[in-house]
């Protein structure tokens, strides 16, 4: 009898990397989209194009960088098991990922001083210095992990090829482990703070509720980013202890959700002019159908010109301290005429229309 191997059978060329693509490619466009609108609002509409708009963009180019490199990966390896993969891959993919977690930490800290530098025009003089000493810690902080990463080993390009390690200085898988946990655990901590810091500044605001639990709601999307963050952590306990870990590449995926999620949570609030816009001309647009079927409105929307008369007159005005008349000569007029409608204007200066909004209707009137 012939033995017939076991397992599947389609495992070799099967790949995820459609899947990972999807994802990645998403993400990046959805915030490439947003970022643009927050472009044009600051740019165009407001004209004030400030440091953290520079900031914002260059997150985005990171999270561009990323999508690239997942590209590249995905060619050499990424989304297959590792049995699958050629050596000569396997070091084209140490090489690549080497710059990919360089790129996607410098974009997570760029993101974050963008939201310090936004969130110090509204804080209070202590606030305002917490979060100066935010953006310094940011900055030592995005150096320091950076050094970490570019020297992982001497010389730098045994990160990548292993032919060097044997006469390299490299950290242990556990020592680079925990340098990594460390890292991470910092910038989750980072990104719960930023989350959490609208909340008191902008609840105390005097605007509508509506308009208030939205700007909050809106800011507070860095809690999405904390959750990515959070599976993330556990993936990368895991990931250098992994048979397979370019199948699925968790801890990349969930690298690149955290950093263009925190780019949305960080672009949004300043779409605000642009959403009222849309919302002002929906209204009137609205309004203007209601008016053509024949719908009057007060205010801002009709008047009734009968209740207002307008002529030649030489005028005389007569000035209290409660109130102002307007007396005059009219061509056709008779004193008779106004004596009988004295009484009925009286009622008519104190007319109130109901609703949102409160009209008072003034009626000027002559004598000779």
């Amino acid at each position: 009898m012939t033995a017939i191997p076991l397992g599947p059978r389609t495992e070799a060329v099967s790949s995820h990397a459609p899947t990972i693509l999807a994802v990645v490619g998403s993400l990046t466009g959805l915030s490439t989209l947003i970022v643009l609108l927050r472009c044009y609002v600051r740019g165009l509409v407001l004209r004030k194009f400030n440091a953290e708009e520079y900031n914002v963009i260059g997150a985005w180019l990171c999270a561009v960088g990323v999508l690239v490199c997942f590209v590249i990966e995905t060619q050499h390896g990424v989304g297959r098991y590792s049995k699958d993969i050629s050596g000569e891959d396997v070091m084209y993919l140490a090489k690549v990922v080497w710059f990919h977690s360089i790129i996607v930490m410098v974009g997570l800290s760029l993101v974050k001083i963008s939201l310090a530098v936004f969130l110090r025009r509204f804080a209070q003089s202590m606030l305002r210095k917490v979060l100066i000493g935010s953006i310094v810690f940011l900055v030592a902080f995005t150096i320091s992990c950076g050094l970490t990463l570019i020297l992982e080993c001497i010389p730098v390009a045994a990160a990548w090829d292993y032919s060097l390690r044997a006469n390299a200085r490299c950290f242990d898988t556990d020592t680079f482990t925990a340098i990594g946990l460390w890292n991470s655990i910092t910038n989750l901590v980072t990104d719960i703070i930023f989350a959490t810091l609208p909340v008191p500044m902008f609840i105390k605001i005097q605007v509508n509720r509506r308009t208030k639990a939205s700007l909050i709601g809106v800011l507070s999307l860095g809690y999405l980013a904390c959750v990515a963050g959070i599976i993330k952590i556990i993936a990368q306990v895991k990931v250098l202890h992994e048979t397979n870990m370019y199948r699925n590449d968790t801890f990349m995926v969930w690298n690149c959700v955290e950093l263009n999620v925190a780019i949305l949570g960080a672009c949004l609030p300043s779409l605000k002019p642009l959403v009222k816009s849309l919302l002002d001309s929906t209204r009137s647009l609205t309004s203007g159908r209601r008016t053509a079927y024949g719908n009057n409105y007060p205010g801002y929307y009709g008047q009734r010109s009968a209740d207002i008369t307008l002529k030649s007159m030489t005028r005389r005005t007569h000035h209290s301290m409660y109130n102002i008349t307007v007396e005059g000569s009219s061509d056709g007029d008779s004193n008779s005429a106004h004596s009988g409608n004295r009484a009925e204007d009286e009622q008519r200066l104190h007319h109130t229309e109901t609703g949102i909004l409160k009209t008072t209707e003034v009626v000027v009137h002559t004598q000779q």
